[in-house]
């Protein structure tokens, strides 16, 4: 994008001539530069591209660190036994608990990403898909909302996107809801 350059060099002059490390540096995304430079469409396109898949990403790792979280505090229930083995698996879930903060970010950032972006390139039912992510939804397959009772338990949106590990069956009694989940290291 030849309109970065004059980005680029008002970025070194403001700088003070400064030497940037390499992890500080501005990418001039085309998301960043709507009505600053022009850009090709083809551009727009092919950011839309990751930032949609980026989306899907970090919806993917937050189902599967709350599954994760649900395994460990249900081990920890169950085995923890004593002052030193609680804390360990305190600070487990701590970390899960980050790493699921993390993710939620990630996803939040993305997607207001795609909002600037679906304007531009004129993508429409995208948001059906990828909601907003409140608080409320990110909550593990064994919780419902809150004040339901265990029949009536609704599943949170996360879990029923395209790509997620529910699979819904229809029977003669009604609707039955099977989830599996395949281990990944992480």
């Amino acid at each position: 994008m030849p309109g970065v350059a004059s980005l680029r060099a008002k970025e070194d002059k403001d700088g003070g001539g400064k030497a940037l490390d390499a992890t500080s540096l501005i990418l001039y995304m085309p998301s960043q530069i709507i009505g600053l430079v022009e850009c090709n469409q083809s551009f727009f396109d092919f950011e839309w591209r990751l930032r949609f898949a980026q989306a899907h990403d970090a919806l993917h790792d937050i189902r599967r660190l709350l599954v994760v979280r649900s395994r460990l505090h249900r081990s920890k229930l169950r085995f923890a036994r004593g002052q030193s083995h609680n804390t360990r698996s305190v600070t487990i879930l701590n970390r899960i608990n980050q790493r699921i903060d993390f993710s939620v970010k990630r996803y939040r950032d993305t997607r207001f990403l795609l909002e600037q972006l679906a304007q531009k390139v004129l993508k429409v039912g995208w948001e059906e898909q990828l909601r907003t992510l409140l608080d409320e939804d990110i909550r593990p397959l064994d919780e419902g909302d809150s004040g339901s009772t265990e029949g009536r338990r609704t599943l949170s949106w996360i879990w029923r996107i395209h790509g997620s590990i529910i699979k819904e069956e229809a029977t003669q009694e009604g609707t039955c809801i099977f989830y599996y989940y395949k281990w990944q290291a992480f």
